[in-house]
């Protein structure tokens, strides 16, 4: 298996999203961020002291509070969060925030996308080890 170096990948997703910002191109532009916030957090950088807190450069906090009025850049939000917590361990928090969410709250929003396929494998992942962590169903 091969894959891409996240340096190169946040690199050109950085471009990718001032491109989109100087295109005018706002919903793309909105959706990259959080995408591109999870690379830096992968890479340890400019996360906030909190490499499974989707919050950062790319997304400042205030990208969390416009996600309450934009369902696509909540689920986006949700997605890659989720994403990054499950790389990170944070199995219990992700599987909770699922639970509070609903399981498939994301592919409502992302239908027929790979995000939503990919959130759903984290979800679970994340669930089936918080339950054996924890002990508890999830």
């Amino acid at each position: 298996m091969n894959g891409s170096s996240l340096e190169i990948l946040e690199s050109e997703m950085a471009v990718f999203v001032g491109q989109m910002k100087e295109l005018d191109k706002m919903l793309l532009y909105k959706l990259s961020r959080p995408f591109w916030q999870a690379f830096l957090n992968l890479l340890g950088k400019n996360n906030m002291n909190d490499a499974t807190c989707l919050v950062g450069d790319a997304l400042p906090p205030e990208g969390h509070s416009e996600a309450a009025n934009e369902p696509f850049l909540w689920a986006a939000i949700i997605t890659f969060g989720g994403i990054v917590k499950t790389f990170f361990g944070d199995h219990v928090t992700q599987a909770d925030e699922m639970v509070s969410h609903g399981p498939n709250c994301t592919t409502k929003i992302f239908v027929s996308s790979p995000s939503g396929v990919i959130d759903v494998f984290m979800k679970g992942m994340s669930c089936f080890a918080a339950a054996r962590e924890t002990g508890q169903k999830k």
